[in-house]
């Protein structure tokens, strides 16, 4: 297979911006979600690799688009808008058109290249626990050997992620002209304004949830056809317990049903769109770089 020449982060020029996804059902649950953006923020901005910030820019994206009934209740922007205009290095973007899984990302892919970024950080905030400056620079060093997706082993995705190289956007990070170049997230994952038109999946334990996120497969596949081994995966990094935040039963069972509904799936909807797609279904895990392999 030809492959072309990988890219590599160049600290001393190129910039990485951090991009996080919010939004808020009912207006109650705001001020939880703006502090854990807030705890974000404050986190990425203690951050220093070779004497200077990680973090270039970051971006909030509100996903308020009111033709989806799980979308935001409308009041979120304002409020984070308000709240963090005059703070330097941050954005918050009202997102009303678009999906929550592949246009959002694509949208703020935008942002952050017109802006001079050359890698982006995606994050959600149930990876809080994971995010530290260890675990940050590793991802920076894999990048400097070549690496074009570099996602951090969480505990719920460990094997998929570490072993078999499938990247979550629950914490990756990307190269954003080689993303581009092979067509940013496939928005054949996107979700659906009509639910019904989506294809229900069955996992192998039962649960079921609709075909669409895993956004990042289809993109991971292309980006393996084009340049070989690109992939890095790394382990979480320093001290302290790392949890992934699971949804409370008792106090939100909707978000927990559907989490217990994502995660079961996840195998099933990641190669129903590597068929979909027209690639084979180990691809990704070849494109793991030998020194990220486990």
């Amino acid at each position: 297979m030809l492959v072309e020449e990988k890219e590599r982060l160049d600290w001393n020029r190129e910039r990485v911006g951090l991009v996080l996804r919010v939004y808020a059902r009912k207006e109650e649950q705001i001020p939880e979600s703006a502090e854990e953006i807030e705890t974000i923020i404050t986190k990425a901005k203690t951050m220093n690799y070779k004497g200077k910030p990680v973090f270039g820019r970051i971006d909030v994206m509100v996903w308020n688009d009111n033709r989806y009934t799980d979308s935001d209740c409308g009041k979120t922007y304002d409020y984070l808008e308000s709240k963090w205009r005059n703070a330097s290095g941050v954005f918050i973007n009202n997102f009303t058109r678009g999906d929550l899984y592949c246009e959002i990302l694509n949208k703020a892919i935008g942002i952050q290249v017109r802006n001079r970024i050359d890698y982006s950080m995606i994050l959600s905030y149930q990876a809080l626990s994971y995010f530290n400056e260890e675990t940050v620079i590793e991802m920076l060093k894999a990048a400097e050997e070549g690496a074009l997706a570099i996602g951090v082993g969480i505990n719920e995705l460990s094997y998929s992620i570490m072993k078999e190289g499938r990247i979550a956007n629950t914490f990756a990070m990307w190269h954003n002209l080689s993303l581009i170049q092979e067509g940013l997230f496939d928005i054949r994952a996107a979700k659906n304004i009509d639910p019904s038109l989506s294809i229900t999946i069955e996992g192998a334990n039962g649960a079921k949830y609709l075909l669409h996120g895993v956004e990042e497969t289809i993109s991971l596949a292309r980006l393996v056809s084009r340049f070989g081994e690109c992939i890095a995966p790394i382990r979480p990094q320093g001290e302290g317990f790392k949890e992934y935040k699971v949804p409370d039963p008792e106090k939100n069972p909707e978000g927990f049903e559907r989490h217990m509904g994502k995660m079961g799936t996840k195998k099933e909807r990641q190669d129903g769109f590597l068929i979909l797609a027209g690639y084979a279904l180990n691809i990704i895990r070849s494109g793991i770089m030998k020194k990220y392999r486990s």
